[in-house]
């Protein structure tokens, strides 16, 4: 399994995204019991938050972020995925 760091951009403020929110957790949520997910984590001072996931490769990965309720109603401006090979520590 490769361990990805997803970092999504909004392109709206946490109060506009307040209307899908619930499905947005509950989403994570889903992830996090699967296995897939393992931090969901906001960005303190950005419009921002990051991902960690174990996925079997880059395409697995982008099939999870497709069911994203942020992604779906258009409020992830960019999103950034990065490959973690960590040295020290658990994940």
């Amino acid at each position: 399994m490769i361990t990805f760091i997803v970092k999504y951009i909004y392109n709206v403020t946490r109060s506009a995204r307040e209307q899908v929110m619930a499905s947005h957790r509950e989403n994570l949520e889903q992830q996090a019991q699967s296995g897939a997910l393992i931090c969901a984590a906001r960005v303190e001072g950005e419009e921002a938050g990051v991902l960690i996931y174990k996925a079997e490769n880059r395409e697995k990965l982008e099939n999870i972020l497709q069911k994203e309720p942020y992604k779906k109603n258009g409020f992830i401006e960019k999103t950034e995925i990065s490959v973690l090979n960590p040295t020290i520590g658990l994940l």
